[in-house]
């Protein structure tokens, strides 16, 4: 009797050491590469109070209302990419992260640029007025807010892929059409704003002292290049 007793407990010790085991070992369970990303993006935007929805109401609307509490300006960028170029580096055959990745460096290259472009709130936009004594500023306020549209443009055609060839890793970062489209909507805004100020000024003040009337025809045609330039086939599923 005292036996079968001894035998029952030894194997009720034997199921409880296996459950453990069969738990520690589920609880072990290594991470993917798009998990690690995920959590390294997650560290980086804690430190700078950041997050890919910042972008969801475009570049204006961020100006507007600056991340809190600590604001992110232009010269902090670089900085904050060559930590996302470091992450990226982490996770070179995980395509997903890549994608990803790239989609943040080109939103955050996109937001240096706009901020450029707020470099002269008045002088470099035609909206308020202006004098042809102010063609210096309007050029590189063009200059800056094109080079923005480039980086956004790019930005969302990387995480347009995402979004069609990984779905669910796009869903986790909420990455959804509809927030594709309206991002890339108020790149399409931007390309607007730019294309009216190098329009007004060539229109008007190419018979006065230029820095470049040749350099102000390129502008307007980057500019014109990039508001025609068509949308990303950005899926509806």
């Amino acid at each position: 009797m005292a036996k079968k007793g001894l035998t029952s407990i030894f194997a009720a010790f034997l199921l409880i050491a296996s459950l453990i085991s069969i738990s520690a070992l589920s609880g072990c369970k290594e991470k993917t590469a798009y998990e690690k990303t995920l959590e390294g993006i997650e560290e980086i935007d804690n430190a700078h109070g950041m997050d890919i929805d910042d972008y969801k109401y475009g570049m204006d609307y961020l100006w507007e209302n600056p991340r809190f509490p600590k604001p992110t300006n232009a010269e902090d960028i670089p900085a904050i990419v060559d930590e996302f170029s470091e992450l990226k580096k982490e996770a070179l055959e995980d395509e997903a992260s890549g994608l990803l990745i790239n989609g943040r460096i080109r939103l955050l290259e996109s937001e240096k640029f706009y901020k450029l472009a707020k470099k002269y709130p008045s002088k470099g936009y035609v909206e308020d007025g202006f004098s042809c004594g102010e063609v210096d500023e309007v050029l590189e306020t063009a200059k800056n807010l094109n080079t923005s549209v480039m980086h956004g443009r790019i930005a969302i055609e990387n995480l347009d892929i995402l979004q069609k060839k990984y779905p669910k890793e796009a869903d986790v970062v909420d990455v959804s059409p509809f927030w594709l489209k309206s991002v890339n909507k108020t790149f399409d805004n931007l390309a607007e704003v730019s294309l009216k100020n190098v329009n007004v000024i060539s229109h008007f003040c190419l018979n006065e002292t230029t820095p470049d009337d040749n350099e102000l025809e390129q502008e307007f045609g980057k500019a014109n290049d990039l508001m025609k330039e068509a949308q990303p086939e950005i899926s509806r599923t």
